[in-house]
C-alpha cells in the first residue's frame, strides 16, 4: 500500500507508480482527493477565483526534472490569473524577478509550509518583497500569487 499526500496526480509521479506496480503484476487502486493547490489556499481562505479580478488560475510547478525555471511561469507571469507554484522554494529569488518583470511587483503572495496540518507555517507579502520576507528553510510548498 502507498499512501500519497495531496493530489498523487498533480506532480506526483501518480502515472509512473502505477505503470510499475501494474508492470509487477500488483493491482492499483486510486482513491481520488482534494489537490493541496486548492485545499491549501481555501483553508487560508484564499480565493483563487474573485469576480472582477480574475477569472482563472493555473497550477504549475517551480522547476523542470532538469531544475531550471519553468517555461509556463513566464506565460503564467503575463496573465491575470492567481498563480499556484508547487515546489519553488529553491528558485523564489527568480520566479518573483520573473513577475516583477511583468509589472506584478505589488502582486500579494503567501508562501504555505505544510498546509493543513499542525505544524502549518505562512509567510506573506507581495512578490517585490516576498523573498526577504520568509525566513523559513527550503521546503517544498505552495507559492500563491
Amino acid at each position: 500500500m502507498r499512501l500519497k499526500g495531496g493530489d498523487p496526480f498533480v506532480f506526483g509521479r501518480a502515472q509512473e507508480e502505477i505503470d510499475a506496480a501494474r508492470q509487477a503484476g500488483i493491482a492499483v487502486e486510486v482513491i481520488p482527493g482534494i489537490s493541496s493547490a486548492l485545499a491549501v489556499a481555501a483553508s487560508q481562505m484564499i480565493p483563487l477565483t474573485c469576480r472582477g479580478i480574475n477569472e482563472s488560475f493555473w497550477v504549475t510547478t517551480g522547476t523542470t526534472q532538469s531544475g531550471s525555471i519553468s517555461p509556463d511561469l513566464l506565460l503564467a507571469a503575463q496573465s491575470s490569473a492567481t498563480v499556484i507554484i508547487l515546489m519553488a522554494m529553491s528558485k523564489l529569488e527568480t520566479i518573483m524577478e520573473i513577475f516583477t518583470a511583468y509589472g506584478k511587483g505589488e502582486t500579494p503572495v503567501a508562501i504555505i509550509q505544510e498546509g493543513t496540518t499542525a505544524t502549518e507555517k505562512m509567510v506573506t507579502g507581495t512578490v517585490k518583497d516576498i523573498y526577504f520576507r520568509h525566513s523559513m528553510p527550503k521546503w517544498p510548498t505552495r507559492l500563491l500569487l
